[in-house]
Order: structure tokens, then sequence, then C-alpha cells
């Protein structure tokens, strides 16, 4: 593989990752790597491993807060996509500089870094969709990037939940929690 593919890699990683996500493979087979830490994940504070339906049991109105501005929303001590992309910025000038970067990262980390680099709205960032165990291959084009999904043999849920139609902070559980794919 290295003869191959003699060009340096970037890797970067969210902590915690490196070993589980690697498994202990002999990562220089990847060429000459130079690691760096991302952010982990978007903090959910007092949501934290929770579930949306646990979300919306325990905080209706949290949850219907967030349902309208899900990029600004910053969770009771936790933050919100846009606090996560101030964190990112650093990384994401150092992905500008870099020719072959490999990033292994969680799903929240990964919408921040496509809707900069396929230049979305920050009003669309919390709905892109990264599904789990799935590599994103980036190419530059002119004007932006193409993006080719790969996916992996990994049984995983859907955890892509759409931009919910109604945000009324009164509307009935049952329709707030409409958009929340099953998990089962």
């Amino acid at each position: 593989l290295k003869r191959r593919h003699p060009a340096a890699f970037m890797l970067i990683l969210c902590h915690k990752l490196d070993g589980h996500m690697m498994g202990g493979a002999d990562k220089s087979c990847l060429g000459s790597l130079v690691q760096m830490e991302l952010p982990p994940y978007l903090e959910k504070g007092v949501c934290e491993e929770m579930t949306y339906e646990e979300i919306q049991a325990h905080y209706p109105l949290e949850f219907a807060l967030r349902d309208q501005d899900k990029y600004r929303y910053r969770y009771p001590k936790g933050e919100s996509y846009e606090d996560l992309v101030q964190r990112l910025e650093p990384v994401i000038m150092e992905l500008e500089r870099q020719e072959n970067v490999l990033v292994i990262c969680h799903q929240a980390v990964m919408r921040c870094l496509l809707a900069y680099f396929l230049d979305k709205a920050a009003e669309q960032l919390p709905y892109l969709k990264c599904p789990l165990h799935t590599v994103l291959k980036l190419t530059p084009v002119a004007y932006g990037c193409k993006v080719e999904s790969i996916f992996l043999n990994v049984a995983a849920v859907n955890t892509h939940r759409d931009r919910p139609q109604n945000v009324d902070i009164s509307r009935p559980p049952e329709e707030a929690l409409v958009t929340v794919p099953a998990h089962q």
C-alpha cells in the first residue's frame, strides 16, 4: 500500500476513538501520519445519553426550542452546533492546508465539516445526512466538493432526524416525535 499511495496522510481523530476505531491496526500502512485531535462531539449537557423520546418526555420545552433553531439552540449545560463550529475552526484551517486527510469523528462533527466544505447554510447543517459506519469521501471540484458515500458492512440504526414541520412549543408529544427515526 505504501508504494501505491506514497503521499502523507493527516489522521484526525475525535478523542477516545484512537484504538477503538483502528482496532490496534498498523496505521503506518496509510503513509506518514500526522495526528490531530478534534473536539469530540456536540455536548448535550443535561440531555447527554438521552434518546429523542427521553428528551421530549423530560424536557418538552427544550425539545421544541431545539426544533425551532437546531443550529443555534444550546442544551442546558451543553452547547449548540454554532458552538461546535467555533471549536472546529482551527481544525478546518488545518484541513484546508492538507492534501490527503482521514477524519474519524462523530456525526455532529462530520455535519460541521460537510457544511463547511459543501458551502451549506447554517440552518441546513444540523440536517445533513451522515449515516453511521459510512466513509464520506470528499474530492475538491470547481465550486465545492464531490461527495462519495462508502457504506461499511456494519449493522446500525438510522439516527438521522428530518426537520419537523410543527415546532410549536404547545404541540402534542406524538407530533413532536413524528420525525424521530425508528431505532428499536
